[in-house]
């Protein structure tokens, strides 16, 4: 039986203590193991964040493009295909060369299409008047085309789809004592439930320690282990293991794909 905190002392008269019987013996579990957090051993004041994991969504929206210019008054389109996935995005980025540059970022909701996604891209474009004074733009079912309106002047067109995600950041660390017990009714017990503790321990050392549900570690150290085999009211076998995990304190922040660089050029 495995339980946390302190016992109280009707459990272990419940659970490990032997009966005044021929033989011994009692109704309950014949060991009982308890954890019991003893507090914090340490920590650290001063800590230089770190990432140390995190996740990203990979975009289902894919969009191909014809050309990576425009030619003066010629046309280029842009197809969207595949499922959106909510948060999918596209960054629509024109330059004018020796000129300047506008982007709009269309982004996918739950119930869009590529086909939707196509006429949000029009819809920012069109409202967008210094891209409007640049080129036309429509859209055909999936398919998005963009006439260039310049006479001189090239157009460099880039499209980059993405979604985003979230980045793990520990901000601190800190080192914490556990105590670990067996109670039992013999010393056998005591020692049919405790080899395999020592054993789980010194495997968890050699592995570095705990893997936690965020998939950062937790160090394990082995400080100690005490035998009682004095006479107690329970009157019980004990063998306690002390124990110091150090792990991080992790705060959580969401990322995003750069879809739209800006690019500022300057002549010395």
């Amino acid at each position: 039986m495995v339980g946390l905190y302190w016992p109280s002392m009707k459990s272990l008269h419940d659970n490990v203590r032997p009966s005044n019987g021929p033989g011994g013996g009692g109704n309950g579990p014949t060991s009982l193991v308890t954890i019991y957090d003893r507090g914090l051993a340490s920590d650290s004041t001063r800590w230089v964040p770190t990432v140390v994991g995190g996740t990203t969504t990979t975009p289902t929206l894919t969009v191909s493009q014809s050309e990576a210019y425009v030619q003066p008054l010629q046309t280029m389109t842009l197809t969207f295909g595949g499922t959106p996935t909510p948060g999918d995005a596209v960054g629509i980025v024109l330059r004018q060369i020796g000129g300047g540059t506008e982007a709009v970022v269309p982004v996918a909701a739950a119930a869009d299409t590529a086909t939707t996604m196509a006429s949000k891209a029009l819809a920012l474009l069109q409202a967008n008047p210094t891209i409007m004074g640049w080129l036309t733009a429509s859209v055909n079912g999936n398919v998005l085309t963009l006439v260039s309106l310049q006479s001189g002047k090239l157009l460099s067109l880039d499209a980059n789809v993405g979604n985003g995600g979230t980045r793990l950041i520990e901000i601190g660390r800190r080192k914490r004592h556990f105590q670990i017990v067996v109670w039992s009714r013999t010393p056998d017990d005591r020692i049919t439930v405790g080899d395999p503790i020592e054993a789980l321990i010194a495997q968890l050392e050699w592995n570095f320690g705990l893997t936690f549900a965020d998939g950062t570690m937790g160090r394990v150290t082995y400080s100690g282990d005490i035998m009682h085999d004095e006479a107690t009211l329970s009157d019980t076998m004990r063998r306690d293991w002390l124990l110091c995990v150090d792990y991080g304190i992790n705060v959580s922040d969401m990322t995003y794909s750069i879809l739209a660089p800006i690019s500022q050029y300057t002549t010395f």
